[in-house]
């Protein structure tokens, strides 16, 4: 927690991995 993604964000990020950002909300445990 710290900084919001607008949908400009979210919508560029499953286009590009194909997965909806929702563990960043509590943690990023899958990025990298």
């Amino acid at each position: 927690s710290g900084y919001r993604h607008p949908s400009n964000f979210a919508a560029a990020f499953r286009k590009r991995f194909g997965l909806v950002p929702s563990r960043w909300r509590t943690g990023p445990s899958k990025v990298g």
